[in-house]
């Protein structure tokens, strides 16, 4: 069996510290940590859906988990926190790991963004339409498979729209940067498919997949009225009131015009409000005007980032100085003029 201790810095790089019967291994492609890094459980124990809050579990002892398996590893070195969810029969301890895979069900490229430094808004740009939500990937984050992985995007979505699922991201790598396996517990209820190696009342949790979540935090305010309800499989419930679901209205036609653009006397008057920021790393960069155009045709068509109506901007940078111009409060200063 094997388990991921903890991490270090070897050369200047962040790796992964993981302990196997025949010693240390030390992971450099941090990708790998998506399947690597805990025990098999070889289906000896598997969940049909247990329902808890996230951000009630409790921390337990790690030598307990580590111990309890008989894993070649150090309670003392050991810096992977483990948490205890108690059902009426059973007591379940499930490493971070586990917890970190189930609420971010991620293909491998974009995992290993969760232990570096990049951000989310370097990740992916939200999308919204009729009040659905979803995110476009960055080209470099595709799925190498070119098959699109709503797990991956409704909790992409989710982070990106609640802030305790956006503390929850980055608190990965911070926590990495110091060497631990630590996560914040975001507060969602989730329906978990759990899979692990029981002896007697106790579970020792290997795998666990979130096939629903519901978000308790209020979302961001330009997300305001946003679902709290993200379902991550197909056949799963939600857990409470209806589930985001872009995927539905993403190809309903838009009944305005998209031809709108600022006259020269409006844009005048507003032409203190856009920044031209230049674009990151092979991105583009937008002038002024045609940003304001950009903005202008969201909010009078609410078609996706990726519509015709924006052509020639690119869907990802202008979707990102959508965000940018949000949070900064810019469009209300836009209303007042």
């Amino acid at each position: 069996m094997e388990f991921l201790e903890g991490f270090e810095r070897k050369n200047g790089r962040l790796v992964g510290r993981v302990a196997t019967p025949a010693g240390y291994e030390y992971i450099q492609d941090l990708e790998q940590l998506r399947t690597r890094g805990l025990p098999l459980s070889r289906n000896e124990w598997r969940s049909n859906g247990i329902v808890f809050d996230v951000n009630s579990l409790e921390q337990a002892n790690t030598s307990s988990y580590i111990e309890g398996l008989g894993v070649n590893a150090s309670a003392g070195s050991c810096m992977h926190d483990i948490f205890v969810c108690k059902t009426q029969k059973l007591r379940l301890l499930i490493p971070t790991l586990a917890v970190i895979r189930g609420l971010f069900p991620l293909v491998p490229t974009v995992f290993g963004t969760l232990l570096s430094p990049r951000g989310l808004a370097e990740v992916c740009t939200p999308l919204e339409k009729d009040g659905q939500w979803t995110v476009q990937t960055a080209r470099r984050y595709k799925n190498r498979s070119r098959q699109v992985s709503y797990p991956m995007y409704e909790a992409l979505t989710w982070a990106w729209l609640f802030r305790s699922g956006d503390e929850a991201w980055h608190s990965v790598y911070k926590n990495a940067a110091q060497g631990q396996i630590r996560i914040a517990l975001p507060a969602v209820r989730i329906n978990a498919l759990m899979e692990g190696i029981k002896q007697g009342s106790t579970v020792f949790v290997t795998s666990m997949k979130a096939a629903a979540l519901l978000a308790y935090d209020a979302p961001y305010p330009f997300a305001d009225g946003a679902p709290h309800s993200f379902l991550f499989h197909h056949h799963a419930r939600s857990l409470y009131g209806p589930a985001n679901n872009y995927h539905a209205v993403r190809d309903t036609p838009h009944p305005v015009s998209p031809e709108i653009s600022l006259t020269d006397i409006e844009w005048s008057k507003v032409s203190t409000i856009f920044s031209e920021k230049p674009g990151r790393e092979h991105a583009q960069t937008i002038p002024r005007r045609e940003l304001a155009d950009a903005l202008l045709k969201r909010m009078a068509t609410n078609a996706p980032w990726t519509s015709a109506v924006y052509a020639p901007l690119w869907p990802l940078a202008v979707g990102r100085q959508w965000r940018r111009h949000l949070k900064s409060g810019s469009f209300r200063s836009l209303g007042k003029q």
